[in-house]
């Protein structure tokens, strides 16, 4: 992790394990705390009871409670978190209703390890 960056609390939320496995082992080597979750409703409810308990979820946008409805969800309970989509598929339409609703971090599946370190760096440093 960059020398500025702070560790940060990530909840990981897809609906597979070839995306959640690698992508926490890395973030935990780069010293972040992770959480995996792999249903978005879930993920919702869990953060809805604590707010503040994470600094960024990261979900993926194609499963049953899409990452869309969980990120209006997150917004609409003042989630002060970042929020990065990390996605193999992502319609126009649905970029522009994440950015709509704050959400400027995308990263597309299949995706290259350093891309997601520095997005998460990036979004560390700016958590100051």
């Amino acid at each position: 992790m960059a020398p500025d960056a702070k560790s940060l609390n990530i909840l990981v939320v897809d609906n597979g394990n070839s995306t959640t496995a690698p992508v926490s082992v890395v973030l935990k080597q780069a010293g972040h705390r992770v959480d995996v979750v792999h249903d978005g409703e879930y993920a919702l409810s869990s953060i809805t009871q604590e707010p503040a308990r994470y600094h960024l979820v990261i979900t993926d946008h194609r499963m049953k409670f899409t990452g869309l409805e969980l990120a209006t969800g997150l917004r609409k309970i003042a989630f002060p978190g970042k929020i990065l989509i990390l996605s193999a598929f992502l319609p126009t339409e649905a970029e522009d209703a994440y950015r709509l609703l704050g959400v400027e971090t995308f990263i597309f599946k299949p995706f290259d390890i350093a891309d997601l370190r520095n997005a998460v760096e990036k979004l560390a440093r700016s958590e100051r």
